[in-house]
């Protein structure tokens, strides 16, 4: 699983915005179900159907 996580974060920096969870799951020749599991993770955001990277604020 971290290595398909891997290759969905390498994927979404590449492409420089949210992606659909449908593309992500084409891309990667997975069902959507896997998909949801592997970003229900910290380094991905998931809205209305798009997965994008997670970045973490600054505190001060």
């Amino acid at each position: 699983m971290n290595e398909l996580r891997d290759e969905i974060w390498d994927y979404l920096y590449k492409a420089g915005q949210p992606q659909g969870l449908v593309d992500i799951a084409t891309f990667a020749n997975q069902d959507l179900e896997t998909i949801r599991g592997v970003v229900n993770h910290e380094w991905f955001t998931v809205s209305n159907e798009l997965v994008g990277i997670a970045y973490a604020s600054e505190t001060s």
